[in-house]
């Protein structure tokens, strides 16, 4: 606690100071005034504000602008300026400084309309000072978490939020079955009783050498003070989590490395298909958001001390602090971020406690709070497009059932899951498992292979955001049966979207869609899950010289794609996922690029062609010398690449297939795993065709299995 008389003090020797340091314009705006009635003022372009270095006012707002635009990777001020627009406007009350700056609709994902903004806030005690309330006012950090603010933020949820963010200790079948927990009083591991309290911890394993339960350790493990007696061996980031759970006046902790019998197979995989119940009844989940691995530490406990880049701002004798983007909307740098089994354990969690160097958020189902703000209580942010499946409402005005209202869903938590990275390729399905759980348990949608069987005509619509490649299992993974089909998203490694499928404007072409579990086919020495589908199918070339170059909707990647040639050599369409062939030394490479024959199977169409969507706009036609030119590109941003001048027929040839409404037919892209038709296909793209060519080709239907 600031004592006010010294504080006082100081703030007046800011003030003859700060005065000194404010132009013309500054000197004039009474900021003690503004912040009890509030106005605005227009600073001008951010270019010309940003020039006035001397002054401290429009130092501050360069300075909490240029942050926004760090964190968001937009335009410089000179391409602003240049733009037309750019014009600084900052507002003052409600214990804020705030500055907003409108965006040219050239940045990357932004649109007409899209502003940036930030804000500083003034420091409580300075407020109280000033005999305002304390709503929106500031904290200055320290290093360490603020428990009794921490403790604050629960109590206030239990007290507000009844059963939606609380579990209702022994209900029915809710919480997990044979869990063990830590006892962070006796220091032990110890069998939960049925409606047991206790706090989970999130975190990045990282590969690192650390104490885990094991069956022959697992008696030792459940006698008092054995965590004591193995302390060298207890990773960093589990002391920090008992102290934190102790210091919050909890009992129990869960952390997967001691609480799962790590070398029994069978329980291993029972606890791995409960990850839902463990998550969905802990009563907190810690995230260890900026640890790197699991001796990093807890952020804000004694052994890892944050190192916020909060800054403190001086003006006319008050003081303010700018918020902080504790979760920033682009999270890919956090190693926590990129791991995959750390998705379902954040999207599963009714309470989250993120603790950055940045500063700690807490996050339930109503509240999204900070600890460098004061009493701030707001709807939350989804900022991983996460809303809760048993909190869907069916009744979407639009769809034509409950199915395909939920089907959106669905496909943002497949794009989000798919970018992130595994140690064993065959975790894939494992560290989804307990959001298959929550839509089967809630919403009676039972996930195949990561597809959800009630919707599969639309799952199997799958694209990736890149070139993706089959997983496969390497010689360290645990012993499997089995791959994931090809059909699947989960047997490819990349990320992958759905972009606008839906039934609005998509119709199912297919007669019959569906799985046939423990399909035994010639060639396969296990049964395999396999696709049965009845469609037309019609074949077609695939050029691997010409390559389609598109800025994707998912994380700004450069997308490649090729074209779809009818049999007089017209483009009729494109693929996505198909491999860039490698060249081998002896091989030439004008026959690596030879288009190559596929069997296309249509399974739907659409009311428009990709052209039209927003993020083809600055799409490009590329005809490559050399392979190795569209691998440079890939993931690579926009102002990064030398795009070559936009042709005008984008995916098909106009002047001979016109883009027309539902012209576009969605087709599977198909190889035979053998010689004869019975041995099965395995999908090996996805791709767009005019229905004029497709029709041209003289389509047959037939019945084909895909594994």
């Amino acid at each position: 606690m600031v004592n006010q008389e010294s504080d006082a003090s100081q703030t007046h020797l800011l003030s003859q100071e700060d005065d000194r340091q404010l132009c013309d314009s500054c000197h004039s705006i009474d900021l003690r005034k503004l912040l009890k009635t509030e106005g605005q003022v227009n600073f001008g372009h951010i270019e010309n504000v940003s020039e006035r270095s001397h002054c401290s006012f429009c130092k501050l707002i360069t300075l909490l602008v240029y942050k926004e635009w760090l964190r968001v990777s937009r335009p410089t001020p000179k391409e602003m300026n240049q733009s037309g627009v750019g014009h600084c406007f900052v507002t003052v009350g409600d214990n804020r400084i705030g500055v907003s700056v409108p965006l040219p609709v050239t940045s990357i994902g932004a649109g007409p309309g899209q502003v940036l903004s930030r804000s500083a806030h003034l420091v409580a005690q300075d407020a109280a000072l000033l005999g305002l309330e304390l709503v929106q006012s500031g904290r200055i950090l320290g290093s360490a978490v603020d428990l009794d603010l921490v403790r604050s933020w629960i109590d206030g949820c239990n007290e507000q939020h009844d059963k939606i963010c609380i579990v209702t200790p022994g209900r029915s079948g809710a919480f997990a079955r044979n869990l063990r927990v830590i006892d962070v009083r006796r220091k032990c591991i110890t069998l939960a009783e049925e409606g047991c309290r206790y706090i989970a911890l999130s975190y990045v394993w990282g590969g690192i050498q650390m104490l885990s339960l094991g069956t022959q350790n697992r008696t030792r493990m459940e006698e008092e003070g054995a965590l004591l007696e193995e302390a060298e061996s207890v990773p960093s980031v589990v002391k920090d989590a008992m102290q934190l759970v102790a210091g919050l006046g909890e009992r129990y902790l869960w952390i997967d490395a001691l609480c799962i019998l790590q070398d029994d197979p069978e329980q291993k995989h029972q606890q791995i298909s409960q990850m839902a119940a463990v998550y969905q009844n802990s009563y907190l989940t810690l995230i260890a958001h900026s640890s790197r691995h699991a001796n990093d530490g807890l952020a804000g406990v004694d052994r890892r001390p944050r190192r916020t880049s909060q800054r403190v701002f001086h003006l006319q004798g008050l003081r303010f602090v700018d918020a902080l983007s504790i979760l920033p909307n682009d999270r890919t740098s956090y190693v926590w971020d990129s791991r995959a089994w750390t998705y379902q354990e954040e999207y599963l969690s009714r309470r989250r406690l993120y603790l950055t160097d940045e500063g700690a958020n807490f996050e339930c189902q109503k509240w999204n709070v900070h600890d460098d703000v004061h009493l701030i209580k707001s709807p939350r942010i989804d900022t991983l497009s996460k809303p809760r499946v048993d909190s869907v409402d069916p009744e979407i005005p639009g769809y034509t059932s409950p199915k395909m209202a939920l089907f959106p869903k669905y496909a943002d938590q497949v794009t989000a899951y798919s970018r992130r990275q595994l140690s064993y390729p065959s975790d894939i399905l494992n560290a989804f498992a307990g959001i298959a759980a929550v839509w089967k348990d809630a919403l009676g949608w039972e996930l195949i292979e990561g597809l959800p069987a009630l919707a599969l005509e639309y799952a199997l619509h799958w694209r990736p955001a890149q070139l993706c490649r089959r997983r496969t299992w390497s010689s360290t993974d645990a012993a499997t049966p089995r791959q994931v089909p090809s059909w699947s998203w989960a047997g490819w490694i990349g990320q992958v979207f759905y972009g606008s499928i839906g039934p609005n404007n998509t119709r199912s072409e297919t007669t019959l869609t569906r799985l046939l579990p423990n399909c035994q086919l010639r060639g396969d020495q296990k049964p395999v899950t396999a696709v049965e589908i009845r469609s037309a199918v019609a074949s077609f070339q695939v050029s691997n010289r010409q390559v389609f170059l598109a800025v994707t909707p998912v994380s700004s990647l450069v997308s490649v794609s090729l074209g779809i040639h009818d049999a007089s050599g017209r483009r009729c369409g494109i693929a996505r996922g198909l491999s860039l062939p490698s060249i081998e030394e002896d091989q030439a490479e004008e026959e690596a690029q030879r288009p190559h024959q596929y069997d296309l199977v249509l399974l739907s169409r659409s009311n428009s062609f990709p052209t039209r969507s927003s993020f083809m706009l600055e799409a490009r036609w590329l005809t490559l010398g050399a392979h190795e030119d569209a691998r440079n590109h890939l993931g690579r941003l926009r102002a990064d690449v030398e795009w070559p001048p936009l042709g005008s027929d984008a995916e098909f040839d106009l002047a001979c297939f016109p883009d027309e409404e539902w012209k576009a037919l969605n087709v599977l892209i198909l190889k035979r795993k053998g010689e004869e038709e019975k041995e099965g296909y395995e999908r090996v793209g996805i791709g767009i065709i005019h229905e004029d060519a497709w029709k041209a080709a003289s389509p047959e239907e037939r019945t084909i299995l895909v594994v």
